[in-house]
Parts: structure tokens; C-alpha cells; sequence
């Protein structure tokens, strides 16, 4: 039995009902969720939160995370109040384009952070490319100038991989600071097309995950390891279930340290 615990997100049933995506994470055995609530994309949220929170419950899942990418920060406060009134952990949003700096970024959410605060949850910023924070160097300043706990980084492997830097490295520089990381494979087609989620799931692309969950369990990293990839929402729900299921299987492989892992895990 792997030591680490895994959720998934529901944009990988982006275009099926809340209530199909959780009957689907919930048989592949998850038992955590991240929520997605993206605009004009999968927006699993826009039935409010008590309909949310029974559906969730009745499938025995409950929400760590709440993905709420290219919205205003003006809304984020309220988003964060739904991420508390169902009892989740973390926001997760991506940070402001190339030309503000990292301290000028800073200015931006700091009252978002502090709402986060005020509530005893976490505002996870992602790496992603083409962000103000996208690289290791990024993330520490943000951290070092930010030290709140309601403030930290959801760590995507793939960004930095694009990048030609470690993610293994970030995790150990970045110690507790890693409020989420992502188990996301990468391969040559998702540089063709990102939403082609064939190299992504973990095991089926060109990222070495093992260094990642040691860097994980060296720093004592306690939250649910993310299965992600992006394009299965446009997947029939029975071939994305399949794919998740292997990945699971792998993860968990990797994360023991079993040989072989791939695949056909």
C-alpha cells in the first residue's frame, strides 16, 4: 500500500454532469477530488454548493481542491468562501502574465490571500508557462516574500519539465510550500497539441516521477498527489475511467518504488 494518497480532477469528465464524474473517480477508488470550476470549459461548480456538496457526498468523495483558472481576481474571495463551505483545502489558480513582477503580483492577491487566511484554507498559485510564476526562481521569491501558510504553489511537473528544470529540485527548495503537485506525465504530442491527452497520464510520457515522490516524502509532503492530464474530457467517460485506473496503478508503483512500473501496471 502506497504511503501517498492520490485524487484526481474532475475536468477529466469536463463534459459530463458532476454527478458522472465523481460515480467515475469514486469506482476507480479516489476517495479526494479536485473540483474544477474553469469558464465556458468545465464549470462543475455552477450548480451551487449544496447541490455540489450532495452530489459529492452521495459518491463518498470530498473536494482537497478547487481549480478556478482565468478568473478575475476580483471573484476569487467568493470562490474561496465555496472552497470552505464544502470543506476543501486549497484554490488553485495561475498567476498574472509576463510583465508585472513577482512583488507586483504580490500586491495583487494580497487581499486574497488574506481572505484565504481568515478562512484556514490555502491559495496554490501554479507554475504555468507563460505566468509571472513559472519557474523555480519564481516560486521561491514568491514564497520568500509571502510566508503566510495561507499561501502556496500547486507544483506542475510538465511547466517545468518545458522548461528544462527539475521538479524534484523545486519540491525540496520549495519544502511545505507545496500546498498541491500534480502527477502529469508529458510527451512530444502534448507539444503538438496540449489537449491531446495520449503521453500525459502518468507512466506514458517522458517525466521521471520517482525522483518527484522521493522529493516528496523527503520533505514531508502529506496531501494528495494529483492524477491530472489534460483532453480526457472529450474522451467517451469508459476509456478516460480506463486510462485513470492504470495511472493510479502506476503512481502508485512509482511511489513505492516497484519494479517495473509502466503502462500495464
Amino acid at each position: 500500500m502506497s504511503a501517498f494518497r492520490f485524487s484526481a480532477s474532475t475536468v477529466l469528465y469536463g463534459r459530463q454532469s458532476l454527478d458522472t464524474a465523481c460515480a467515475e473517480l469514486a469506482a476507480v477508488g479516489l476517495r479526494q477530488i479536485d473540483l474544477w470550476h474553469v469558464e465556458n470549459w468545465c464549470e462543475h461548480l455552477a450548480d451551487g454548493v449544496p447541490t455540489v456538496r450532495d452530489t459529492i457526498r452521495r459518491h463518498g468523495l470530498q473536494i482537497d481542491t478547487l481549480s478556478v483558472f482565468n478568473w478575475p481576481l476580483a471573484r476569487l474571495p467568493a470562490l474561496l468562501d465555496q472552497l470552505a463551505e464544502l470543506n476543501g483545502r486549497v484554490l488553485i489558480t495561475a498567476s498574472a502574465k509576463p510583465g508585472v513582477t513577482v512583488s507586483g503580483y504580490l500586491e495583487q492577491i494580497d487581499p486574497v490571500i488574506r481572505h484565504a487566511e481568515s478562512l484556514g484554507v490555502t491559495l496554490a498559485i501554479e507554475n504555468h508557462g507563460a505566468t509571472v510564476i513559472d519557474s523555480i526562481e519564481s516560486m521561491l521569491t514568491l514564497v520568500k516574500l509571502q510566508d503566510s501558510p495561507a499561501l502556496g504553489i500547486a507544483l506542475s511537473p510538465i511547466h517545468l519539465y518545458n522548461r528544462g528544470e527539475s521538479a524534484a529540485e523545486a519540491i525540496r527548495a520549495l519544502g511545505q510550500r507545496v500546498a498541491l503537485c500534480y502527477a502529469w506525465d508529458w510527451g512530444a504530442k502534448g507539444l503538438a497539441n496540449w489537449k491531446d491527452p495520449t503521453r500525459q497520464f502518468i507512466g506514458t510520457g517522458n517525466i521521471d516521477h520517482r525522483p518527484i515522490f522521493e522529493a516528496l516524502q523527503a520533505t514531508g509532503y502529506a496531501h494528495p498527489v494529483q492524477l491530472f492530464a489534460h483532453g480526457p474530457e472529450d474522451w467517451p467517460p469508459d476509456k478516460t475511467t480506463v486510462h485513470l485506473r492504470r495511472a493510479l496503478a502506476v503512481a502508485r508503483c512509482l511511489a513505492d518504488a516497484t519494479d517495473p512500473c509502466n503502462e500495464s501496471a
